[in-house]
């Protein structure tokens, strides 16, 4: 593994619950070579990468994948933690957005 991939499941690692938009995630790791690092940590089944369309037309074009750590349970519990995520991070932006 890559020592940008351990620093990326140290970074989930910490994380409560363990996953973060690849945005934020980004600005913790600062490396060019995140995504080729997400992609082995995909194929070894470390991390979950889940996508999630944009809620409002302005937010089309950015990024809103997130990372989730996948615990040695099994995929689940990552899914449910990005869905977490996700959730609290709509609920947040739905409360506090207005299209003009």
């Amino acid at each position: 593994m890559s020592a940008v991939g351990e620093q990326v499941l140290t970074t989930l690692q910490r994380s409560h619950p363990p996953a973060l938009f690849v945005s934020e995630l980004a600005a913790k790791v600062r490396s060019p070579e995140l995504e080729p690092a997400l992609a082995e940590l995909q194929a070894a089944n470390s991390v979950l990468v889940s996508s999630y369309p944009p809620p409002d037309p302005h937010l089309e074009g950015l990024d809103l994948r997130i990372v989730a750590l996948v615990p040695e349970a099994g995929e689940v519990g990552a899914v449910e933690n990005s869905a977490t995520v996700w959730s609290d991070w709509l609920r947040q932006f739905l409360a506090n957005h207005r299209c003009q």
